[in-house]
């Protein structure tokens, strides 16, 4: 309501109700139970830097994988240790940084789902990012993502589109090697991909580095 964006039918329907399934041939494949807080998985990854962006242009290597610590029986987690490849770039052009990622994730299936013989399915992603330096310890960012949908072998069309979600937010530089970071997420594609979603983030270069722009 503070920005005005579609409530997606929301205001019709009980307040503080929860209720997350997925059902595939009258199986249910997949279920999040109401919590107020749960470990997921926990993703580790690994950069291999191809081009310095110190020189105007950099590009990196990335792969990672995500351990399977939620519990996917309760709908947090995978239950499978996923793995991802993909790309960055970045690059300066007059006062703004500009960023690209592109990624692919072979996506695990928890096992409620495969013990029906359902499987998620794999996502791509891509995005583009803009940082604004709005002052010395200051920096605006706006971003656009793309992602395919995990859940699309449903057969349920609207489960199946893709998901679009313009991000924009602000990064504080506090000290030379951490930042806070906010952010709010909303998606283009209602009913299918996250709604509004707000981000806070710590950021620490321990040992050399700075949280900075170059």
């Amino acid at each position: 309501n503070w920005f005005g964006m579609p409530g997606q039918a929301r205001a019709g329907q009980p307040r503080d109700a929860f209720g997350v399934a997925a059902q595939s041939r009258g199986e249910t494949v997949w279920s999040i139970e109401s919590s107020g807080f749960e470990l997921l998985d926990v993703p580790l990854a690994v950069h291999w830097q191809l081009l310095d962006a110190a020189a105007g242009f950099g590009l990196a290597a990335r792969g990672g994988v995500e351990l399977p610590t939620g519990d996917d029986a309760r709908g947090y987690g995978s239950g499978e240790l996923d793995a991802s490849l993909g790309l960055l770039a970045e690059w300066a052009i007059g006062a703004a940084t500009c960023y690209g990622h592109a990624q692919h994730t072979f996506a695990g299936t928890p096992a409620p789902a495969r013990a029906v013989g359902f499987g998620f399915a794999d996502v791509t992603s891509a995005g583009l990012g803009v940082e604004f330096q709005l002052a010395d310890p200051l920096a605006a960012l706006v971003q656009v993502e793309f992602e395919t949908s995990t859940l699309r072998n449903l057969g349920l069309a609207t489960v199946a589109r893709d998901h679009w979600l313009p991000w924009c937010g602000l990064r504080w530089r506090a000290a030379e090697r951490w930042a806070i970071e906010v952010g709010f997420g909303e998606d283009l594609h209602g009913f299918v991909s996250p709604d509004f979603t707000a981000w806070l983030g710590f950021t620490t270069l321990p040992g050399g580095g700075s949280t900075g722009p170059r």
